[in-house]
């Protein structure tokens, strides 16, 4: 494919134009808009995952002589690139499947190929793929570019505004203006203990990411500053990519990340990026391609610089829903087969990975971006340890199977359960205990992966939760205390004022928290790069160090993730699988972070 590189004069992000197949691609971080034919680019197997692994822990330890030394694009490559054998067979069994244009792309891990219809048909009917024997074990994923779907024309479900389909519940202001409550931005910063004359500079970059409907209108952002005594400016906030649709369920989601996130950072330059406007991405399996197109173009191009990346939309991972619907087969009622097309087709945002391989592959590019100096977030969800955010449909015969074998385990999300990734769940405000002595989110998604093993990072405190709390856990049965627990950190995720379509409304959910917390650690990279400090990359390390003496955490020790099960994980003192850590206290966090 010939290249030229265009740069958009707002951005610090190259958009790159392509022309093949007597077509035009206009890509940003491989975003493609197609026509007459399909490119794919398959994600071929890495290696030495387990290296770069080590290096990001060290290059994120302060007490490293690595600390802060990240690696470039090309010095990942090394590391990892697949190996040319494999990249020769796979090219071998593409040319002789009829595609043309085959390329290894920079980062020397995903080949890139034009397909004929023929090679869809055989090999792509699925999101997961189907690859013979010789590359079987080759190929971790593909994403395929074709023709999005027209969400202005073809709204089905992607425009639903009721508050059961939304991912983050929403509702007109059940509270008084001013109320002590409300989660508004001069409230929140003030529980936080952020000065309300903090701020970023313009050169310190954020970022918020969806897919499908995901947008926001800048007249809504303008509007919610005003109302609010925001010191803040639309002209930082930068929309990439599609422009979403307004109405759209991710659209809300798009209008309240950029609203959480810059409201905390005020100054600090703003990107919402949405990288495929397809309905599947919206809610279904369409989702994990999506964000595996995103994030590996983001961590293989250098021209794409380090930042802070909320994340607020994701699903239970495979590993859960593949649990569900074996549990649900071994019960003779239903099959495997319709139970997984029910939780991906059927349900909103419930199973939105389609193999175990492809969120794998999105996860070691997410350990790229740690090593490249991103700071990660992700939105734990709001189904407690047991749900994606609510239980499933009871008026359904398998709805209800399902919501039984949901409570007898737990059930993790992705991405919040990524071990290179920073889970934020969710705290409340009541009216006796006020906001300087926050509690539990009865919602807020905490859990232990079915997949991932626990990182050095936490192992002290997962281990101090599990032996000081044995009273108080689940059934052992129900969850794996030796794999990845989450969340680390949390937020405020009720009652958060927010402007859509002109009205000023309350949403709940870690969609929320998740950016909120996000801003904050945008205002401290601020702060270090004022003293020439490097960013703070991968946060996790470095959070899990911080003594519960600096009070940079307020320790929540009230609250469970059981929802409507009969039982979850209660909060302690220390690390929990309901707040983590903690919700934040600028003056310690600020302090244990701004220097090193």
């Amino acid at each position: 494919l010939g290249t030229n590189w265009l740069i958009h004069p707002h951005l610090p992000f190259p958009l790159l134009m392509a022309v093949s197949c007597s077509f035009k691609i206009f890509a940003f971080l491989l975003l493609f808009t197609l026509v007459q034919c399909d490119l794919v680019t398959f994600a071929l197997k890495q290696q030495n995952l387990d290296l770069l692994e080590d290096i990001l822990y060290k290059i994120s330890d302060p007490r490293s002589g690595y600390y802060g030394n990240y690696l470039s694009v090309n010095e990942i490559a090394d590391i990892i690139h697949t190996h040319p054998e494999h990249v020769a067979r796979v090219t071998e069994w593409l040319e002789k499947e009829g595609a043309t244009n085959i390329r290894l792309l920079s980062s020397r891990d995903f080949l890139q190929a034009e397909v004929p219809a023929s090679f869809v048909n055989t090999h792509l009917k699925n999101n997961g793929g189907s690859y013979p024997d010789p590359v079987t074990d080759l190929i971790d994923w593909h994403v395929r570019y074709s023709s999005p779907d027209n969400t202005d024309k073809d709204t089905k479900f992607a425009l639903s505004t009721s508050r059961n389909h939304r991912r983050f519940t929403i509702e007109a202001n059940p509270l008084g203006a001013g109320d002590d409550l409300e989660g508004t931005p001069a409230n929140q910063k003030k529980a936080y203990q952020i000065p309300p004359d903090v701020r970023a500079t313009a050169e310190t970059q954020q970022m918020v990411w969806g897919p499908g409907t995901y947008g926001f209108r800048s007249s809504d952002l303008q509007q919610f500053y005003t109302e609010f005594n925001v010191n803040n400016s639309v002209d930082l906030l930068i929309p990439v990519g599609y422009p979403g649709v307004p109405g759209g369920d991710n659209f809300g989601e798009g209008t309240l990340d950029v609203t959480c996130i810059s409201m905390i950072a005020n100054g600090a330059s703003t990107y919402a990026v949405n990288t495929n406007n397809s309905l599947t991405t919206e809610e279904g399996p369409g989702f994990g391609p999506a964000l595996l197109d995103f994030v590996s173009g983001l961590a293989n191009n250098e021209s794409y610089p380090p930042m802070v990346l909320s994340m607020s939309l994701g699903s239970l991972s495979w590993d859960a829903c593949n649990l569900l619907c074996t549990s649900v087969e071994e019960e003779g009622q239903f099959s495997y087969d319709d139970c997984l097309h029910y939780v991906q087709q059927e349900q909103r945002q419930v199973c939105m990975f389609p193999s175990a391989s492809g969120q794998d592959r999105i996860n070691s590019e997410f350990m790229k971006l740690g090593a490249r100096g991103f700071t990660l977030f992700g939105a734990t969800g709001d189904g407690g340890s047991h749900f994606s955010f609510e239980p499933f449909d009871t008026a359904s015969p398998l709805g209800r199977a399902l919501n039984n074998i949901s409570c007898q385990y737990n059930m993790p999300t992705f991405p919040a359960s990524s071990q290179y990734v920073t889970g934020v769940g969710g705290i409340q405000w009541d009216p006796i205990r006020g906001p300087n002595q926050p509690t539990a989110w009865s919602r807020s998604g905490g859990s232990f992966s079915w997949r991932y093993p626990i990182p050095p990072y936490q192992q002290e405190a997962v281990a101090a939760y599990i032996a000081n709390n044995p009273s108080i856990l689940p059934p052992s049965s129900s969850y794996n205390s030796s794999n990845r627990a989450y969340p680390d950190v949390a937020a405020l995720s009720v009652n958060v004022p927010m402007v859509e379509d002109g009205k000023t409304q309350i949403a709940s959910g870690t969609s929320a928290a998740a950016p909120t917390f996000a801003g904050v650690i945008t205002l401290i990279n601020s702060i270090r790069t004022s003293k020439g400090l490097p960013l703070l990359g991968f946060l996790n390390t470095r959070l899990y160090q911080i003594p519960a003496s600096a009070q940079a955490l307020y320790d929540e020790t009230i609250g469970n993730t059981k929802t409507s099960c009969t039982n979850g994980f209660s909060a302690a003192v220390g690390w929990d699988p309901t707040t983590g850590l903690g919700s934040p206290l600028w003056p310690g966090l600020s302090a244990a972070l701004s220097s090193d």
